[in-house]
């Protein structure tokens, strides 16, 4: 964007370029105009499902009592595990 002489943008993804676009939002979040993402999850294996949806929950749990910007601040410093 910058060698474009674009300061901000509307970043759009879909599958892994919606992973791509999270990170982009979370990290450079002053860039971006907004953010949509679609078809990001990364499901989990069938013997790994439990862990998942704990994992899954405990986010959540973490979205309701810290709030968005702090779990965006710790996913983007890789304190949230997102890859188990």
């Amino acid at each position: 964007m910058g060698a474009a002489g674009i300061e901000r943008a509307h970043v759009v993804g879909l599958s892994m370029g919606g992973f791509v676009a999270l990170h982009f939002g979370l990290r450079y979040a002053d860039r971006a105009e907004s953010v949509t993402v679609a078809g990001v999850g990364h499901g989990a294996k069938a013997d790994q499902r439990d862990q998942f949806a704990a994992d899954s929950e405990a986010l959540a749990a973490g979205y309701e009592g810290l709030g968005s910007e702090a779990i965006a601040a710790q996913y983007a410093d890789g304190r949230v595990d997102s890859h188990r």
